[in-house]
């Protein structure tokens, strides 16, 4: 102790844990009002979503600031703080990397792609996008859910059958953006696979056929049960996106 309490005075400590809550209450402060000041739906989600990467970030760059200052003051203190900071990493690593082995062991599953419907833990969906930690699933209703690969790989997962009756249809859209063309395609899916009339466990193709002056022309593949659907379904698609 008397190694630890040589040249460490009182007012560091106290510096240190309340810099340690101010840092933590301008971030929860950032959590809750950034995303009443944005707009888009989809930009609120990406920011929810990164956020939790971004304040790792935060208290990372702030333990490199101060871990000098102990090992200065300290040395036995500052290996105590490193052995803390080396073990919450350590931690860290775990709780994203179970997520990353679980994953790869539910994708080895066969009929486990995006597109497939199936059933988790009473949930029930067409599964709309594979990520390395978690996946997307997409219910009849358009609700969309973020699970965990490690919180499901124990558990049963049903598989059911496309749908059988039903007819396919191209259709050529123009659209103007400036948004890449990934993020316009993800746009495009979601809309269509939300859409009412379209089936829920078919993933539109959509491909690029032209690009000029910020204008894309794109050909899309839909799905649905019949040609009144498709007509409803590309009426829509025109009115909201259409140049």
């Amino acid at each position: 102790m008397e190694l630890l309490s040589k040249d460490i005075s009182t007012f560091p400590i106290i510096s240190f844990i309340i810099s340690i809550f101010i840092i933590y209450g301008i971030l929860r402060l950032i959590e809750r009002v950034v995303p009443f000041l944005i707009k888009r739906y989809k930009t609120k989600v990406a920011f929810k979503r990164k956020y939790s990467f971004f304040e790792l970030l935060i208290w990372l760059i702030y333990l490199i600031y101060v871990l000098p200052y102990f090992f200065q003051r300290n040395f036995a203190f500052g290996v105590v703080i490193s052995i803390v900071v080396v073990i919450d990493i350590l931690l860290i690593s775990w709780y994203i990397g179970r997520d990353i082995v679980a994953g790869f062991i539910i994708k080895t599953n066969i009929g486990f792609k995006e597109g497939a419907i199936v059933e988790i833990d009473g949930m029930k969906g067409r599964i709309s996008n594979l990520y390395s930690r978690n996946f997307k699933l997409i219910n009849d209703k358009g609700e969309k859910m973020i699970l965990p690969y490690s919180q499901y790989v124990s558990k049963t997962i049903t598989f059911f059958p496309d749908a059988k009756d039903k007819i396919t249809s191209m259709m050529r859209l123009e659209l103007k953006s400036d948004k890449t063309i990934n993020n316009i395609k993800e746009e495009l899916k979601y809309f269509i696979m939300t859409h009412p009339k379209a089936l829920i466990n078919v993933i539109p193709d959509i491909s690029i056929v032209n690009y000029e002056d910020g204008v894309y022309t794109l050909e899309i593949n839909l799905a649905a049960r019949d040609n009144s659907s498709f007509t409803e379904i590309k009426s829509d698609i025109n009115k909201k996106f259409k140049v």
